[in-house]
């Protein structure tokens, strides 16, 4: 679950190149929902409990915070069953694309 932007597509685009890269390295579906924008995510998780009983979601956010606990809530009441992830958080990962970022336009 991703933020995601009501007026601009681009968000949409970029998160879904992501979920296709997801999809084909887990060798499962991912799927796509946003809290502002489409996919909406409280239609995908409603679609998703009629059909899953055992679903993951990841709130695609640096930390929690009120937008998550937003979606949290929404997911919750659809199907409390679910598996929450954490968020990105400052992993190892993010810390070393971060420096890259910051190196590429210091040179």
């Amino acid at each position: 679950m991703a933020h995601g932007s009501a007026s601009y597509a681009e968000p949409r685009n970029q998160m879904q190149r992501v979920i296709a890269e997801l999809s084909a390295q887990l060798g499962h579906k991912v799927t796509l929902g946003m809290l502002h924008g489409e996919p909406n995510y409280k239609q995908v998780a409603t679609e998703l409990a009629a059909a899953q009983e055992n679903v993951y979601w990841m709130p695609y956010f640096l930390f929690a915070g009120q937008l998550v606990d937003k979606i949290r809530t929404g997911n919750t009441e659809i199907s409390p069953t679910w598996h929450e992830t954490s968020c990105l958080e400052l992993d190892a990962n993010l810390t070393t694309a971060v420096l890259r970022k910051i190196e590429e336009a210091t040179t």
